[in-house]
């Protein structure tokens, strides 16, 4: 199903853990990704931004080329 994925625009992102398992997936799973965008939804406390960045960032990818953006 994400063989062809390579770009994702993630909107109201809010941080919880439905956002990473959702991440986790698409991260995981899509070998051609290139790059993933995160808008978050509301403007979080920066520590929860933070901590939720790296987080993702830590995530094991399927694609060795994607690049992760994060957007208030």
């Amino acid at each position: 199903m994400l063989t062809n994925l390579t770009a994702i625009k993630f909107s109201k992102c809010e941080g919880h853990k439905k956002d990473m398992k959702f991440l986790e997936y698409v991260l995981g799973n899509a070998k051609a990704l290139k790059t993933v965008t995160i808008r978050w939804e509301n403007v979080l406390c920066i520590e929860k931004e933070l901590w939720f960045s790296q987080q993702v960032l830590d995530i094991p990818r399927a694609s060795l080329h994607s690049e992760i953006y994060f957007r208030s």
